[in-house]
């Protein structure tokens, strides 16, 4: 009779620790490119029965310096507890954000010295920037069909079309 009760007891706490895992929430995982200089967070979003995306990018600009960037998407629909994610958007609809720029030390000091024109060079950046907005969009986010591998409390499991596996975790 112990066993019995005891073997019931252990699957309705594994039953209950299958269902607290959920995509619910914010998730993010870090590509780094030493090589290139270059650093990648992909955040997803799960809220109700809306997924967001988006990529924040720290790369070193020649001649400028240190330059961090957000893209992101419109929130597209999915089916919560689906084990398949269909990530599909209009990269012309991608949005980006300039958060911020460490410049070299060349330019510093012509801020130093004018700090009026930090603005101007920083709008100078974006600008730059702007037209590979949708190129960056579409070369960087998530787009397709992703099988949802695992899903805990701490680490979410996505593996692509081709096989690739994506590890993201939850930030803290």
């Amino acid at each position: 009779m112990k066993k019995t009760f005891l073997t019931v007891l252990l699957a309705v706490v594994s039953m209950l620790s299958m269902q607290a895992q959920t995509i619910t929430g914010k998730w993010v995982t870090y590509i780094v490119d030493e090589e290139a200089e270059e650093m990648v967070s992909h955040i997803l979003v799960f809220e109700g029965n809306l997924m967001r995306q988006a990529m924040f990018a720290m790369s070193s600009m020649e001649g400028v310096g240190d330059v961090s960037l957000f893209v992101d998407v419109p929130a597209q629909d999915y089916t919560p507890g689906s084990k398949v994610l269909n990530f599909r958007f209009d990269p012309a609809q991608a949005e980006m954000e300039l958060k911020g720029v460490d410049f070299i030390d060349e330019i510093k000091n012509v801020i130093k010295e004018n700090p009026a024109k930090e603005e101007e060079l920083r709008q100078i950046v974006y600008n730059s920037l702007a037209p590979n907005k949708q190129q960056m969009a579409q070369e960087g986010l998530l787009s397709g069909k992703y099988t949802v591998v695992s899903a805990t409390d701490t680490k979410l499991v996505l593996k692509d079309p081709e096989g690739e596996s994506y590890t993201f975790i939850r930030p803290e």
